[in-house]
């Protein structure tokens, strides 16, 4: 059950291929969840500015494919504040030869900006008012012996809040 004064926590899936862009609100506090792909900046900003908002407290990716980064970019380009950025891969992660290198690029974008980039581990939190945020990532172990992608080490987010739990997972 939800208390009567308790704040309401919103999760807006924007309306792009699949669920590759999410954004998670809780009274000031504000999460873009993935940012889809570098042409989905326009859909993102009408529902940031649905939700009333022209900056993030944070950027959360879960994987550096570019259906889930490439819209960063466009977005600080088109004036969305981010307060900080969170990742669980290396600043120059490549998943294999010939790749475009989106992580880098983003990252470089974030320092660029004088963004934070915070590097997340499977079990940190983070802060989110009265929610507990936790990140998970199946362990290596798990997909040991056989080719990992980016896919495999996606991140996930356990949010609870109240009585209330979701998880909300990447590809």
């Amino acid at each position: 059950s939800i208390q009567e004064d308790a704040e309401l926590m919103t999760l807006r899936v924007c309306p792009i291929l699949g669920a590759d862009c999410m954004l998670l609100t809780l009274g000031e506090h504000s999460m873009l969840i993935d940012a889809g792909r570098n042409t989905h900046a326009k859909t993102i900003l009408g529902v940031l500015q649905e939700a009333g908002l022209d900056s993030v407290e944070y950027a959360f990716n879960s994987h550096p494919h570019p259906d889930h980064i490439g819209g960063i970019i466009p977005l600080m380009e088109a004036g969305l504040g981010i307060g900080t950025f969170f990742t669980l891969f290396p600043h120059d992660y490549l998943e294999k030869p010939g790749d475009y290198g989106h992580q880098a690029t983003t990252i470089r974008a974030m320092e660029d900006a004088g963004i934070p980039v915070v590097d997340l581990s499977n079990g940190d939190t983070i802060p989110f008012g009265d929610a507990e945020v936790q990140v998970i990532r199946i362990p290596d172990s798990y997909i040991e012996g056989r080719e990992r992608t980016c896919n495999d080490l996606s991140a996930m987010l356990m949010i609870r809040y109240g009585e209330c739990s979701v998880l909300l997972t990447a590809d």
